[in-house]
C-alpha cells in the first residue's frame, strides 16, 4: 500500500513553483513486516531533498559527492507518529483541512 499526504498549508495560487507558496507531499510506502518508508516532495522548482524533506541540494550535504546524497530514507514501524512529526503537528491533534491524504496502489 502507498499513501500520499498533500500539505497545502503554505499554498498560494500562482506562487507554488517559485514564489514561496508551495505544496508539500509525503509519500509513505508500506514494506514487509509492518514497516513504512517515507519520501518527501514539493511543487517548488528549487532543489529539495526527498530523503529529509528540506530545500537543499544533495552536494551541499555532508557525506555526499558529485550531487549524490548518501543519506537514507526514513523507515519506521510507527508511520502515524512519524507523519505527525513530519507535518510539525502534535501526535493525535486535529489535521487541518489543508492537509489531505489518499491511498494508491
Amino acid at each position: 500500500m502507498k499513501v500520499i499526504i498533500e500539505d497545502r498549508r503554505s499554498y498560494v495560487s500562482g506562487k507554488e513553483v517559485n514564489g514561496g507558496g508551495y505544496i508539500f507531499t509525503i509519500t509513505a510506502t508500506e514494506l514487509e513486516g509492518d514497516l513504512w518508508v517515507f519520501e518527501f516532495g514539493t511543487s517548488s522548482e528549487f532543489p529539495y531533498c526527498p530523503k529529509v524533506g528540506q530545500f537543499r541540494e544533495c552536494h551541499n550535504r555532508p557525506n555526499s559527492e558529485r550531487g549524490q546524497c548518501y543519506g537514507s530514507f526514513t523507515i519506521t514501524d510507527k508511520p502515524i507518529e512519524f507523519t505527525y512529526k513530519a507535518l510539525g503537528l502534535p501526535v493525535g491533534s486535529e489535521i487541518p483541512d489543508t492537509i489531505r491524504a489518499w491511498e494508491v496502489e
